[in-house]
């Protein structure tokens, strides 16, 4: 019992001098205290940044593909500069032969000119003289004036005009290929940028006035049968009714348009909406054909085919279902009823996109 009793006594020493505060617990001074809020300081802001790096790992690769594309376009630029100087150079020597080559022709006729001249002096002379002393005094003689030799200008060349005519034209060709090609970038990096064609203003105004005129004259034509006694019958009160309010549909509908204007076509990176039809993705697009609507009235049309598996794709709206069997189709973009600028952008925007064929004779 003694014994264990010691060792209980050794154990209870041991676990004592283990977890004494003298060697666990170190005292906390003021400098200590300093120097954590001094690290805590300096480590706050790296945080900080540490959180930001994800957002900022997600912005680079745009800042990327814009600084290289920025380069690309800079060196096209030069190229294209470089290469304008360089057809410049080419049409100044190219306008200097020219001028020598004139030159030579200009003195060529000059001579030829003066051989003619001198064979009708001679000629004259022999007729009018010509029994002449060759002996007598020189001074005596009367020998017959030659007329002056008419001088013959110098045709004006202008080289340095042409040639700076065709540096002008080059460098505006070379800036033209540059737009074009910071257009297609812009479309490659934002492709949620919609290109949105309207109808023209002009033919709205002139197809108001038409519809307006027409509307008149119908109303007019009505008053003078009702007038005259000439409507007898229901089916002619019927078809004057249904005339006078289609013609004032028709231009109630274009004032509408006329005040509130209407988009032909929207253009996006995903497709095309024509009107107010479904947007019509370009991947079902099998063919695009450009045709006239008749031959007596050769407005030009845009015609959009689609793929077999995609016909079915598309709900149709009522005009859709009226033009499926006619020379406008479902799917068609009217050029007549644009401006012409309009007209050339969405045709080269739809060459760009898919197969395009221009079947106009």
């Amino acid at each position: 019992m003694a014994k264990t009793t010691k060792r209980k006594a050794a154990t209870l020493t041991q676990t004592k001098s283990k977890k004494s505060p003298a060697k666990l617990t170190r005292k906390i001074t003021p400098e200590a205290t300093e120097e954590l809020k001094n690290t805590k300081k300096v480590i706050a802001p790296v945080a900080e940044k540490i959180k930001k790096l994800p957002e900022a790992a997600k912005a680079a690769p745009k800042k990327i593909v814009e600084r290289t594309i920025e380069t690309t376009l800079k060196t096209v630029e030069k190229a294209a500069e470089k290469e304008a100087q360089k057809a410049s150079k080419k049409a100044i020597k190219a306008t200097i032969k020219a001028r020598k080559a004139l030159r030579k022709m200009v003195n060529a006729k000059k001579a030829a000119k003066t051989a003619a001249q001198k064979a009708e002096a001679s000629t004259l002379e022999l007729n009018q003289q010509p029994m002449l002393d060759v002996y007598a005094n020189p001074e005596t003689n009367d020998t017959p004036s030659t007329a002056p030799i008419a001088r013959v200008k110098k045709l004006p060349v202008g080289a340095a005009i042409a040639a700076s005519g065709i540096k002008n034209a080059t460098t505006t060709v070379a800036k033209r290929a540059a737009r074009e090609i910071k257009d297609k970038f812009k479309e490659l990096i934002h492709p949620s940028e919609e290109k949105v064609f309207y109808y023209e203003q002009r033919q709205i105004v002139a197809l108001t006035l038409l519809y307006a005129a027409i509307s008149c004259f119908v109303w007019l034509l009505t008053k003078c049968l009702m007038c005259c006694h000439l409507i007898t019958s229901l089916t002619i009160v019927v078809l004057m009714i249904a005339t006078m309010a289609l013609s004032l549909l028709a231009l109630a509908s274009v004032v509408f348009v006329l005040i509130f204007p209407q988009s032909l076509a929207v253009i996006t990176h995903e497709g095309i909406k024509i009107d107010h039809n479904a947007l019509l993705n370009w991947n079902d697009i099998e063919l695009a054909e450009e045709k006239y609507t008749s031959f007596i009235s050769r407005r030009p049309i845009i015609v959009l085919h689609l793929k077999a598996e995609a016909k079915d794709k598309y709900k149709l709206t009522f005009m859709q279902h009226l033009c499926k069997h006619n020379v406008f189709t479902p799917f068609s973009i009217p050029l007549y009823a644009m401006k012409p600028e309009d007209a050339e952008a969405i045709k080269t925007i739809i060459k760009r996109r898919c197969k395009y064929e221009d079947n106009r004779k």
